[in-house]
C-alpha cells in the first residue's frame, strides 16, 4: 500500500506490512525491493514465463482490528524485471493457502477461493489482465454427501490442475475428483 493512497492508515500499515527484496542466486547481490508494501506474505513464485512474481498475502490481525478491513487475502502480480508492482491482482479468500495453477499455455490462471457462504469456488482468470473468465462453485454436500448426508472430509482444500489441452480443469474436494469443462467466453 503506497502511502499517498492511505495517508491515514500509514503509520499501522508501515508498522504490520512487508517489503520483498529480490536477490541474484549466484552473487546474492540485491537486485530491488518492490515498489509496495505488502500483508504478511505467504507464497512468492514466479509466473508462467519467469516475468512476473505472483506473492499471495494474507493481512495481519492488528490491521483488520484497527482499520475495520475485512481481511481479504489477496494475489499481487510484480513486474520481475524491476519489481515495479502491476494494477492486475486476483483474491482468494481460501480457509489455507489456496491452490494456484497455471494454464500450459500462460493466458489463465486457477485458483481457489471461498465464497461469501463459506463453501470454495475455483475461478479461472485471464492472467494478463486479472478478469475473471468462469467460476465453479463446489456445493458442501456434492453428490448427495459421502455416508448418510455427512461433508466430504478435509472439503476446504481444493486443489486444481489443467487438463494438457487447457479445455478443462481436474480438481479435488475432499476425497472426490471433478473434471469441469471451462466455458471460456468466444
Amino acid at each position: 500500500m503506497t502511502k499517498k493512497r492511505q495517508k491515514k492508515n500509514f503509520k499501522i500499515y508501515n508498522k504490520y506490512r512487508q517489503c520483498i527484496s529480490v536477490f541474484d542466486t549466484d552473487s546474492f547481490k540485491k537486485l530491488y525491493t518492490v515498489d509496495e508494501m505488502f500483508d504478511i506474505p505467504y507464497i512468492l513464485e514466479f509466473g508462467p514465463m519467469d516475468d512476473f512474481i505472483l506473492c499471495y498475502s494474507v493481512p495481519h490481525t492488528k490491521v483488520i482490528e484497527k482499520t475495520g478491513m475485512q481481511g481479504s487475502k489477496y494475489i499481487s502480480k510484480i513486474n520481475a524485471n524491476d519489481g515495479s508492482n502491476t494494477s492486475v491482482g486476483f483474491v482468494s479468500n481460501s480457509l489455507y493457502e489456496p491452490d494456484i495453477e497455471f494454464s500450459h499455455d500462460g493466458s489463465f490462471l486457477a485458483l481457489v477461493t471461498m465464497n461469501m457462504n463459506g463453501r470454495p469456488e475455483v475461478w479461472v482468470a485471464d492472467y494478463h489482465t486479472g478478469d475473471l473468465v468462469a467460476r465453479y462453485e463446489l456445493a458442501h454436500r456434492m453428490f448427495g454427501g459421502h455416508m448418510k448426508g455427512e461433508l466430504a472430509p478435509d472439503a476446504g482444500r481444493v486443489g486444481v490442475a489443467f487438463t494438457e489441452d487447457d479445455k478443462e480443469l481436474l480438481f479435488t474436494y475432499g476425497s472426490i475428483i471433478i473434471k469441469w469443462k471451462i466455458p471460456y467466453k468466444s
